[in-house]
């Protein structure tokens, strides 16, 4: 629908140095409360632990939770600071 989203994310790492990879699969939930924010909750089945991404990205094992804003130029208008 507009407001709900259901749907799979995945993401790979691969180090070139050992020639290994990582994987983070599982299923997510979208939900949008109002224009231009998303809500997601979802559960990662494989994951593994990103220390240079940790912040920006959920790809350990388990429960995640995010939210997601669009800001654009229309934005802060209400601030009255147009062009």
């Amino acid at each position: 629908t507009d407001r709900i989203e259901v749907g799979g994310k995945a993401s790979a790492r691969h180090d070139l140095s050992s020639g290994t990879t990582a994987f983070s699969i599982g299923p997510e939930i979208g939900f949008v409360p109002t224009t231009n924010v998303l809500f997601s909750v979802g559960y990662n089945i494989i994951g593994f632990r990103d220390p240079d991404f940790r912040e920006a990205r959920n790809t350990d094992k388990g429960v995640f939770a995010t939210v997601r804003v669009k800001f654009d130029d229309d934005s802060f208008n209400f601030l009255g600071l147009g062009r």
